[in-house]
C-alpha cells in the first residue's frame, strides 16, 4: 500500500540542501574560518560598509 500525503516544497529543499555535499564542504569551511578566528561581527561589517567613499556617478547615475 502506497500513502500519498502532501510535502511542502520548503521540506523538499531543505532536505536537498542538508544532503548537498557541495553545500556541506562550503558550511565546514564556513565554520573553520569562524573557529581560526577569520570573521568578523556584523556590527563591525556594517560600520566598514559605511566607511567607504561613494562611487562617483554621472548625471543618469551611472558610474563613471
Amino acid at each position: 500500500m502506497t500513502c500519498m500525503t502532501e510535502t511542502p516544497s520548503d521540506y523538499i529543499e531543505d532536505s536537498l540542501l542538508a544532503h548537498s555535499p557541495k553545500l556541506r564542504k562550503k558550511i565546514e569551511e564556513g565554520l573553520k574560518d569562524v573557529r581560526a578566528g577569520f570573521s568578523i561581527s556584523l556590527s563591525d561589517y556594517k560600520a566598514k560598509c559605511t566607511k567607504r567613499k561613494p562611487v562617483p556617478r554621472d548625471l543618469s547615475g551611472f558610474p563613471v
